[in-house]
């Protein structure tokens, strides 16, 4: 199999292309997470380890509900089974996610289908903290609504 690295440039050495995806994720910036269809963490990056608090053996296996604040769990799971039920590809949510020591912190979250042919394997989420612009936007609401 051949793997294209640039338009017009084909890799012959698919076995480079893992290793280079694995350091994309352990230094992106951005919450980046695996699971399989059961919504079960297979992968987590260390921005996902340093946001939540939790260690990685911590989260794997876990469902990725329980990083999501508790109030929210359930408008949370229903979001995402209308996703895999449409078969939405992508979707975009924010979300509250509860740390380890029980700080809330808002995340901007995309999740991905991960699929074979017809069957749902997983999904991939990539999500940056917003809690800052979230609380921005709240308080703008509030301000003008009260005036």
């Amino acid at each position: 199999m051949y793997y294209i690295q640039r338009v017009g440039t084909i890799n012959h050495e698919p076995q480079k292309r893992p290793e280079k995806y694995r350091l994309i994720v352990e230094v992106a910036n951005d919450v980046i997470y695996e699971t399989n269809a059961k919504g079960e963490f297979t992968l987590v990056n260390p921005k996902t380890l340093d946001i939540t608090g939790y260690q990685e053996s911590e989260l794997l296996g876990e469902s990725y509900l329980s990083l999501i604040a508790p109030e929210a769990r359930n408008e949370v799971q229903l979001f995402y089974c209308k996703q895999l039920q449409k078969g939405d590809e992508s979707t975009y949510k924010e979300v509250p996610i509860q740390t380890k020591k029980g700080k809330i912190i808002w995340v901007g979250l995309n999740v991905q289908l991960l699929k074979n042919d017809l069957e749902v394997q997983g999904f991939i989420g990539v999500g940056r903290d917003i809690t800052e612009s979230y609380h921005n936007r709240l308080e703008l609401k509030y301000s003008e609504e009260k005036y």
